[in-house]
Order: structure tokens, then sequence, then C-alpha cells
């Protein structure tokens, strides 16, 4: 089966981890590791006709707009990144900023109820793409990640291990 060697991987990254060895990698390492592994067989929650994956993108979207112009506007990279992720007519003029960012407490409860823990890692883990687009992660920035990975109930660890990777989209 062509999923079976990402199951093994994921098996790895179990044995890996502190339920098996005390100085072992911590549980939320474990489930974001095994999250982009299982991610691969999964459809994207950006195509996805789910409760669950539209409540993922309302997330994200408002996400997206708090941290891109978390610095004194939203700038021409985030713009790019943003245009990956909702298209090219998602981000106009016509947005209220500040209503989107001020739904995203809203928005969280609503992920809560219905994704995974992993689900809402990736939801910052996305949101992570749209901060370094600029390749310069700033206090302001970092802060608002932090702010979305607590309204989904995702640990600061796991913020600053996606801002320690290089990403790229496909």
């Amino acid at each position: 089966h062509p999923f079976s060697p990402l199951r093994v991987k994921a098996l790895q990254h179990f044995h890996d981890s502190e339920f098996i060895d005390v100085n072992g990698i911590s549980k939320d390492q474990l489930e974001t590791n095994v999250q982009s592994l299982m991610g691969i067989m999964e459809p994207s929650y950006l195509e996805g006709k789910t409760e669950v994956a539209e409540a993922m993108r309302r997330m994200l979207f408002a996400g997206a707009i708090a941290v891109a112009d978390a610095s004194g506007g939203i700038s021409e990279k985030e713009v790019e990144v943003f245009k990956e992720f909702f298209g090219k007519f998602a981000l106009n003029d016509n947005l209220n900023l500040e209503k989107i960012k001020n739904t995203m407490a809203d928005r969280a409860k609503d992920v809560n109820k219905l994704a995974s823990r992993s689900q809402c890692a990736q939801i910052i883990r996305d949101l992570v793409l749209i901060s370094k687009a600029d390749k310069n992660v700033s206090n302001k920035e970092k802060k608002v990640l932090i702010k979305a990975a607590g309204l989904l109930g995702v640990s600061n660890e796991t913020v600053e291990q996606a801002l320690g990777f290089d990403v790229e989209l496909d």
C-alpha cells in the first residue's frame, strides 16, 4: 500500500516519544510530526467540503489577516502567500480588516467544537507560513500566532517549532 511507509514513520515518531523514552519528544511534538505525515493521506482542509474544513478555513482566513496586518499593514509578499491559500480575489480593499480580526475568537470556538488538536496545529503551521512570507517574523506577528494557538488549544511549543522550520507551499 502506498501509505504504509508513512504509517511506519508515524510509528517511529511514537517510538521516539516520551511515551516510550523519558527523554523522548514531547506529546505535542509527536502529534505535530504525525499530523504532518498523515496529512499527506487526507485531502487538504483548504479544498475540503466538510463542516470541519469550512470552520478551519474561516479561522485560517481571520488568523492570516491578523498575522499579516500585525506589523503595520499587509506586505506584498504576505499578499502573495495569502492568494496561494485563498485565491487571487480573496483579499481586496472592501474587506474590513479590523472586523475580520475581531472574529478570531468566535471562529476558533467553531474549530474547537469540530476539529482535532492536530487539525488545529495545522492551522497554526499555515499561519506561520503567512508570518514567514517576508522572511522576517516580527514580535507582533509572533504574539498573534501565540494568541491564535491559545484560542485553538495549541501549545506555544508548536508555534516555536513551526517558526523554526523552513516551509514552502506546494
